[in-house]
């Protein structure tokens, strides 16, 4: 297992679980990053692929999203998900 072979002792190791969190892949961690994976804990897509899985999941129940897009694109993805996203939801 990855997290047993970090140098940290257990109470420490949160510290090399969640480097990069948000803002870059660990070198270690991008084989785990697959298109299924992404599917599957990602809302992706082009706009209207994006509308009708937050329209599923707020069919599901869920009342809010996170957008947590990379660090270097944020501003991008806001802008872009505000004008080809959010009008769906006015």
């Amino acid at each position: 297992m990855r997290v047993a072979k970090f140098s940290l002792p257990e109470d420490a190791r949160f510290r090399q679980i969640h480097e990069g969190h948000g803002t870059f892949l660990q070198p270690g961690e991008r084989k785990y990053v697959t298109p299924e994976a992404i599917r599957g804990t990602c809302i992706v897509g082009e706009p209207d692929d994006v509308v009708a899985q937050i329209q599923a999941m707020e069919q599901a129940g869920i009342r809010e999203v996170l957008l947590l897009p990379p660090a270097d694109t944020q501003r991008e993805v806001f802008r872009e998900f505000d004008q080809q996203v959010m009008p769906a939801f006015r």
